[in-house]
């Protein structure tokens, strides 16, 4: 299954701290333990899967949560609500937007719940961006959405509500409401986000803490996604870090130009360190493949696990920078129709793509 891929992919090891740049254009992802915590129980990823034909819509879902401090397994259950949310998207994706993100939501719901009994949980903040009907966020719990407006002056309005006794019901203290996890009853806060918007900020509390003048002046005067993404990381370390620190940067014009039909059904999984392509082979390419003599493949060095079309992991070892692993199953083996995107799908090719190149400083000094 995809959701098991994507709980093994974002529990691998990785470094405390991302660098908070890339190369992308449209979505910037950073993550920080912070000066205090001694684990990182945030979880930030982002989701795109391309439209085989012109008829279908491709998607990019982002999404940030939080994993609740005081509970049981902080960092699991925020693993699987992303993991079950992303899951259920793809599983989904032909049904309308708003019904769509309710039921991922309540599936994470469940899932987390089923983990933990309860005594565990997580916070939920997701971007849905479409080609064809626009894009929609989803909310729970305390992790929050910002926009920042087109026209000018440029402002930054945060566009979610937080589950929290201050903010639900007018009361007191940052006890929350609803979290992914809490069990029957959760209520998902979806809209429809207005084209009035460019570029979107989803932060974790680690994030946002700060004055909201501060935080906007902050991204609004940042020239790029990634600028605006590494500023912030590097201001929650230069007030102390007491949490941690993790959101996503996304540029909604350049998020729409990277959707396309493709010819090829594609599944591309980013984090802050690291990305994940699961591309399907048809039916008809297995069976061209099986009647070709077998021919011995070295074992690779690097521990990849391709057992099953939907059980594989990342590589744990992010000491080297841009390590590009492919790997896909034997050629002699049936695979198993397992696929929860395409009931077609017999195979699964993995590409993992690292980079764990961090630096520390407020801007990238190339800009």
């Amino acid at each position: 299954m995809l959701n098991s891929t994507l709980i093994k992919w974002l529990s691998r090891d990785v470094p405390d701290k991302s660098s908070a740049q890339s190369a992308r254009k449209n979505v910037s992802l950073f993550t920080d333990i912070g000066l205090i915590r001694s684990q990182n129980q945030d979880r930030v990823a982002c989701l795109q899967i391309d439209a085989t034909t012109p008829s279908e819509s491709s998607f990019m879902a982002i999404a940030v949560s939080d994993g609740m401090g005081g509970m049981k397994d902080g960092a699991e259950c925020a693993t699987r609500t992303i993991a079950s949310f992303f899951s259920a998207l793809a599983k989904h994706r032909h049904r309308p937007e708003i019904e769509r993100l309710r039921i991922s939501t309540i599936e994470a719901n469940e899932s987390v719940y089923r983990f933990s009994n309860g005594a565990g949980g997580a916070t939920l903040s997701a971007l849905l961006i479409t080609d064809k009907f626009g894009t929609f966020s989803v909310n729970i719990g305390d992790s929050r959405i910002y926009a920042e407006t087109l026209a000018e002056p440029k402002e930054l309005h945060r566009i979610t509500r937080d589950d929290s006794l201050a903010e639900a019901v007018g009361g007191h203290g940052r006890e929350l409401l609803q979290f992914i996890g809490m069990g029957p009853g959760i209520q998902p806060h979806i809209n429809f986000v207005s084209d009035v918007y460019d570029r979107f900020l989803l932060t974790t509390d680690g994030i946002h803490f700060v004055e909201n003048e501060m935080l906007s002046s902050i991204f609004i005067n940042a020239t790029d996604i990634n600028q605006a993404a590494n500023r912030l990381s590097t201001l929650a370390r230069w007030l102390g870090a007491h949490d941690n620190a993790s959101g996503a940067v996304v540029s909604l014009q350049n998020a729409r130009k990277s959707l396309s039909p493709k010819n090829e059904h594609l599944v591309k999984i980013l984090d802050p360190f690291s990305e994940l392509y699961i591309s399907s082979v048809s039916n008809e390419r297995n069976r061209e493949q099986a009647r070709a003599p077998l021919i011995a493949t070295p074992t690779p060095s690097t521990s990849v696990e391709t057992d099953t079309a939907d059980n594989a992991t990342a590589d744990k070892d992010t000491k080297k920078p841009n390590t590009r692993i492919r790997r896909s199953r034997p050629k002699t083996k049936t695979p198993k129709r397992t696929s929860e995107i395409e009931s077609e799908t017999q195979d699964l090719q993995i590409v993992i793509e690292m980079d764990t190149e961090h630096k520390d400083g407020a801007d990238d000094p190339i800009k």
